[in-house]
């Protein structure tokens, strides 16, 4: 309501089960669950003028929800995590997928990951009777190098490092698989030399 209809939920189940057990939220195992039930509770809270919702960790009746969201049905829910589990949850209950494309486990570094992953997303969808087209993605893409090219374990290049020629060839590769928000990341040991990637960031790619 505040910021006009611009504002973007990020969900994700979490990964750490200190932090569960530190601030006393839902037990760790059962974080899916909990997840995609606040998710639910989320929704109804912002469309319903007489919200209620019965789950096994948030319940709520009789009660008001107000201003409502700027953005009709509520702001969208982009649903995070590369995972099995997380992939099935974007295309059943998100309105976009944004991954972190540095997980060990379920690497997406390259159009070839991104692509399987982003057809399973949408097969989700299609199996939950939602319109695979109304899916947003983005990429967390924190590795992005100018210059230097980074060999990967079988030798081919890293996308998204060596020249400014190949990052864009990369670039324009995510964004045919249908990639609209990427995230890179240009931060260096020092401020100076954040500085100086910006600097070559900036005069590489026009800006």
């Amino acid at each position: 309501y505040l910021s006009g209809g611009r504002l973007v939920i990020g969900a994700g189940a979490g990964w750490l089960r200190e932090e569960f057990e530190a601030i006393g939220a839902p037990p760790f195992d059962h974080r899916g669950t909990v997840t995609d039930e606040f998710i639910a509770a989320f929704r109804e809270l912002w469309r319903s003028e007489t919200p209620a919702f019965s789950g096994t960790y948030t319940s709520f009746h009789n009660i008001k929800a107000a201003p409502k969201p700027a953005t009709p049905g509520g702001p969208p829910i982009w649903i995070g995590g590369e995972s099995p589990v997380a992939l099935r949850r974007a295309g059943r209950t998100g309105d976009g997928w944004y991954p972190i494309g540095s997980n060990p486990t379920y690497p997406l570094r390259t159009p070839a990951h991104m692509a399987a992953s982003i057809a399973t997303v949408k097969r989700h969808a299609q199996e939950a009777g939602r319109d695979p087209a109304t899916l947003d993605f983005g990429l967390q893409a924190g590795w992005l190098k100018l210059g230097e090219a980074t060999p990967m374990d079988d030798g081919a290049r890293l996308p998204l490092t060596g020249t400014a020629g190949q990052i864009t060839g990369d670039i324009h590769a995510l964004e045919d698989l249908g990639v609209r928000h990427l995230v890179v990341g240009m931060v260096g040991a020092t401020v100076a030399e954040t500085n100086d990637r910006l600097a070559g960031f900036m005069a590489a790619f026009g800006g």
